[in-house]
C-alpha cells in the first residue's frame, strides 16, 4: 500500500508539474483567440437567464430586491462602471443554499441564505464586488466563448485527479479519497448543483485570485471596511477546513458555494496582505440598518418557509 501511494505521489506531481507549466501557456492562448464583443457577451447571457432565471428565481420580497439594486449601485457609482461597458443588474435569488455568482455583461446574482449568513453590509458588498470583478474581467464570457468555439482550456490536474480518485478508493472509502485529496491536492468533495449543471462557472483559481484582488479594490472605493471585504471567503475556508475533519456542517447549504468559490489558504493571505497595506481615512461602512432590515427579514422568511415544509411532510 505505501508503494502505490508513493507512485501515485510521483504521478501526481508529474501532473501538477505538466498543468502548471501549460496552464499559463493555454489560458494566454486562449485569450489571444478571444476576442469577444460587448454583444456577443449580452448575446451569451441572454441564451443563458432563462435557464438560471428557472432555477435561481428572484425572491418576492421587494424591498429586499430594491436593496441589492441600492448597494450594488453603490459599488458600480463608486468605481465609474456604469455603462463602462456594462449595464449592471443585481438580484436576490429565492434558493436554499448560499451562493453568489455573475453572467456575462453585468448580471450579479446573491442568494437569499448568503444574505442571512454574512455579518455585515461591508461583508456583503465584498461579495458583490468579487461577483462585479470576475465580470470586468470576462471570466465566464472567456469560458462560454472557449466552450462554444471548442477551445481547450488550463492544465490537467483536477481531470487527472477524478480519474485517479476513481481508479484507487472505492466510492464510499472516505479515509482513502482523504488520502489522495491531502496527497495530490486532489479536491474531492460533492460538486454542488450549479456548477455542475453550468460548467462555465467554475473558476480557476488564478480567476479566483484575479476577482478577489480587484474586488477588494471595487469595495475600497465605495467605502467599504478593509477588515471585513473578505470576510465570507474566510468562513468558505473554515467549512472545508471542517469538512475534511468530519465535523457536521449544513453542507448543501454551501455545496454551491464552495464549489464556485474554491477557498485556499492563499486567497485568505492575499485579501489579509491588501488588508494590511490598504489604508483607509475617515469612518468606513461596516454595516447599515438597511443591511440589519434586509437580513432579518431574510431569516424569517427562511425559518417560515422550513416550517411550511416540514408541516406539509
Amino acid at each position: 500500500m505505501k508503494g502505490l501511494l508513493a507512485g501515485i505521489f510521483i504521478l501526481l506531481q508529474v501532473f501538477y508539474l505538466y498543468s502548471c507549466g501549460t496552464g499559463d501557456v493555454a489560458k494566454k492562448n486562449v485569450h489571444e483567440k478571444m476576442n469577444i464583443t460587448l454583444e456577443e457577451e449580452m448575446e451569451m447571457t441572454r441564451k443563458i437567464l432563462p435557464d438560471i432565471r428557472k432555477d435561481y428565481p428572484a425572491h418576492h420580497n421587494q424591498k429586499l430586491q430594491q436593496y441589492m439594486e441600492r448597494i450594488g449601485g453603490r459599488i458600480i457609482r463608486a468605481n465609474n462602471l456604469d455603462d463602462n461597458p456594462y449595464k449592471y443588474t443585481f438580484t436576490v435569488a429565492d434558493v436554499d443554499h448560499i451562493n453568489s455568482f455573475s453572467l456575462p455583461a453585468g448580471v450579479v446574482f446573491i442568494t437569499a441564505p448568503l444574505i442571512a449568513s454574512v455579518g455585515s453590509e461591508a461583508e456583503l458588498a465584498g461579495v458583490i464586488c468579487h461577483e462585479i470583478a470576475h465580470i470586468t474581467n470576462r471570466h465566464s464570457a472567456k469560458r462560454m466563448y472557449a466552450k462554444k468555439h471548442g477551445i481547450k482550456k488550463g492544465g490537467i490536474l483536477r481531470g487527472a485527479g477524478l480519474g485517479l480518485e476513481k481508479l484507487i478508493c472505492k466510492k464510499d472509502d472516505k479515509k482513502c479519497l482523504e488520502k489522495l485529496s491531502l496527497t495530490g491536492g486532489i479536491f474531492v468533495g460533492a460538486e454542488g448543483a450549479l456548477v455542475h449543471k453550468y460548467k462555465f462557472m467554475r473558476n480557476s483559481q488564478m480567476d479566483e485570485m484575479e476577482a478577489d484582488r480587484d474586488g477588494f479594490k471595487y469595495a475600497i472605493m465605495a467605502g467599504y471596511s478593509k477588515d471585513h471585504i473578505g470576510l465570507f471567503y474566510k468562513k468558505l475556508l473554515g467549512v472545508e477546513k471542517s469538512k475534511w475533519h468530519g465535523k457536521k456542517f449544513a453542507a448543501r447549504f454551501f455545496a454551491d458555494a464552495v464549489s464556485i468559490h474554491p477557498p485556499s489558504k492563499e486567497r485568505v493571505g492575499q485579501m489579509d496582505n491588501m488588508g494590511v497595506v490598504t489604508r483607509q481615512s475617515g469612518k468606513p461602512i461596516i454595516t447599515s440598518n438597511d443591511f440589519e432590515n434586509a437580513r432579518a427579514s431574510v431569516r424569517v422568511y427562511m425559518k417560515r418557509k422550513k416550517e411550511r415544509i416540514t408541516r406539509e411532510k
